[in-house]
């Protein structure tokens, strides 16, 4: 599983590892803080966008469907059109044409958004990712760090700094062993599969808000952070897609529910815990 890590560390980009690892055995949890309140502003930039765009996807929908539905389709393709009818008839299929068109304008819209979003929350996964393998696997010690990633030196169990049983204590919260985080790290889908609403709760509760003071909090911190801002990130984001579907779906039925649908999504709950986070630090 070592050769996992170290290709997984390997493949981080714009030079994190560089910017984040100081001299003198240090962290530089500030630069960390930094990247995750721009992410998260930019994720809440994309989901106003989104909604946006849902917004006007849904009513065109909805016009397209009364398009449809209020045109009369001649049955026998043999029938002979006069000249007026004709030139209605081409009129209406044009009009028909561009409602279509515009559709899937802001699907291609809509689409690049939720690539967006993805690209957003990578370097989030890619803190997560150093921040999981400094503390659970190197125990705080940036030298051991260093040279496993700078060098083809494996992880020696015995020479791993010691920690005290206080912090020990306070990282007990993690839910996933090494196997699985290899093995999820680059699902869409990956801390929602170990955590709850109520154990981010907790997690909140403990780390985040409470006065704390030992070796290694400001680290820790933002872990546990970063694990509660891609926890609610994967649910936003698994919520605007299952609309979005239900959206498409419904209007080949003519049961959309725009009102529904923008409500859920206004008052977003994960879009609101993510604010209150970014104004912790």
């Amino acid at each position: 599983m070592d050769n996992q890590i170290k290709f997984l560390l390997k493949n981080i980009k714009n030079n994190l590892i560089e910017k984040i690892l100081l001299p003198k055995e240090k962290i530089d949890v500030k630069y960390a803080i930094n990247i995750m309140k721009i992410k998260i502003k930019k994720h809440i930039e994309l989901n106003n966008n989104f909604l946006v765009l849902f917004e006007k996807l849904v009513e065109h929908l909805l016009n397209l469907n009364n398009t449809v539905f209020n045109f009369k389709i001649t049955k026998n393709n043999n029938d002979v059109l006069c000249g007026d009818e004709f030139l209605k008839k081409k009129e209406k299929e044009k009009f028909l044409k561009d409602k279509l068109r515009n559709v899937e304008n802001i699907i291609k819209n809509i689409a690049i958004t939720f690539v967006d979003f993805h690209n957003n929350s990578k370097i989030l996964k890619e803190l997560y990712l150093f921040f999981y393998v400094f503390i659970y696997k190197f125990s705080f010690d940036t030298n051991m760090l260093k040279s496993y990633l700078y060098s083809n030196n494996e992880i020696k169990n015995s020479s791993q700094k010691k920690i005290s049983n206080d912090t020990s204590a306070f990282i007990s919260l993690n839910k996933i062993c090494e196997y699985e985080f290899i093995h999820f790290f680059s699902k869409n889908e990956f801390l929602t599969k170990f955590y709850s609403d109520k154990d981010m709760n907790k997690i909140i509760k403990i780390y985040l808000y409470n006065n704390l003071n030992f070796n290694f909090l400001k680290e820790i911190q933002v872990f546990f952070l970063l694990t509660t801002i891609l926890y609610y990130i994967e649910n936003d984001l698994k919520l605007k897609i299952n609309i979005y579907n239900l959206a498409i779906n419904s209007a080949y039925t003519h049961t959309i529910n725009i009102k529904k649908y923008i409500l859920i999504l206004s008052y977003n709950s994960y879009i609101c815990t993510m604010k209150k986070l970014s104004n912790i630090f």
